[in-house]
């Protein structure tokens, strides 16, 4: 496990053997249309990034002064979909997924949304 430190606190994070390569992250079904599951390397490129990890990412946020381990998201639209649509969806399936399968101490936060820039452009 990785040792932590927060606020005066020891802490060790495992995550077991949930996802070791690109090729099980691109085994994840994220849906299932038609009787038939999709898979994320269905409509994302999954590769493996360089090596071990090198550094610590945290989160804080504005309404807290401390800061937490954190794990990053990108998710980008492919071209010619329309931007609302996909972020609805990921935020429809992150709120399912905390609610399902993430333990309650775990948190989820939009840091950047296009999808609401780009509602907000054509509603206003």
């Amino acid at each position: 496990g990785k040792n932590v430190r927060v606020n005066g606190q020891n802490f060790t994070l495992e995550s077991g053997r949930f996802l070791t390569n690109a090729e099980e992250v691109g085994d994840l079904v994220i849906a299932v249309l038609n009787g038939k599951p999709v898979y994320l390397k269905d409509v994302a490129r999954i590769y493996d990034g360089e090596g071990e990890a090198t550094s610590d990412t945290w989160y804080r946020d504005k309404n807290h002064d401390e800061a937490y381990p954190a794990v990053f998201i990108s998710v980008a639209k492919q071209k010619g979909s329309n931007a609302v649509n996909v972020a609805q969806s990921v935020r429809d399936k992150l709120a399912a997924l905390q609610s399902e399968q993430f333990p309650p101490q775990v948190q989820v936060a939009v840091i950047r949304d296009y999808g609401e820039t780009a509602n907000a452009k054509v509603n206003n």
